[in-house]
């Protein structure tokens, strides 16, 4: 497991691409901070991932509008951040 002892941020976690995402770092052995704004399909996300033995956390939240709060993805101590829009990476 390369990602072991790690822990992903990955937003837009429910559908998509941003799903897709999530699960391949839950198979390579990462914790998950999944968010997005649709509650129902982020939960399921959630459970496929905790079935690989993943810790998860969800947040149901409008990412844009959190990020113009002020929390900016650099300030969350996470391995990595991806968002399914926007590929990007803050170690």
């Amino acid at each position: 497991m390369r990602l072991a002892e790690r822990t992903a941020l990955v937003t837009g976690a429910a559908k998509g691409m941003g799903r897709a995402i999530s699960l391949r770092l839950a198979g390579e052995g990462a914790d998950l901070v999944l968010a997005a704004r649709d509650a129902g399909p982020l939960e399921a996300v959630a459970t496929e991932a905790r079935a690989l033995g993943r810790r998860t956390l969800v947040a149901s939240v409008d990412v844009p509008v959190f990020l113009a709060g002020g929390i900016r993805p650099e300030n969350v101590r996470a391995a990595r951040c991806v968002t399914s829009r926007r590929r990007s990476a803050y170690t």
